[in-house]
């Protein structure tokens, strides 16, 4: 994997010496507007579209937060997403409904999963 994260006028250069170098992904940093002026600049420089098809932009999962903290989360999760092999839609790991709240001597815990020993 590869990451770009300059938000400078050389993404696109970046971004295409990446995909030319074999990076398997490519992940751009960027707004979903930045992100598209950068891809249709490497489109029409690559001519490649299975090159593109490399790239995830704007990268990152949607968690919420505009931090650095929040995106470099956001950033590492979708690596470990695509590098787990997971495809189709991101969804929880575990449904809300099943989660359930557990009360000991020191308080609350919330145990995430059904039957998850404390």
């Amino acid at each position: 994997f590869a990451v770009v994260a300059r938000g400078h006028e050389g993404d696109p250069e970046s971004v295409e010496a990446l995909l030319r170098a074999g990076a398997e992904r490519v992940f751009l940093v960027a707004s979903a507007r930045r992100a598209e002026g950068v891809l249709e600049q490497v489109a029409s420089r690559v001519g490649d579209e299975s090159l593109l098809a490399r790239v995830s932009a704007p990268a990152g999962i949607d968690l919420g937060g505009q931090e650095t903290a929040a995106i470099t989360l956001s950033l590492v999760a979708e690596m470990q997403w695509r590098a787990a092999g997971c495809t189709g839609e991101l969804r929880p790991m575990v449904e809300l409904r099943a989660a359930r709240l557990e009360r000991s001597r020191t308080g609350q815990r919330n145990l995430a999963c059904p039957g998850q020993k404390g």
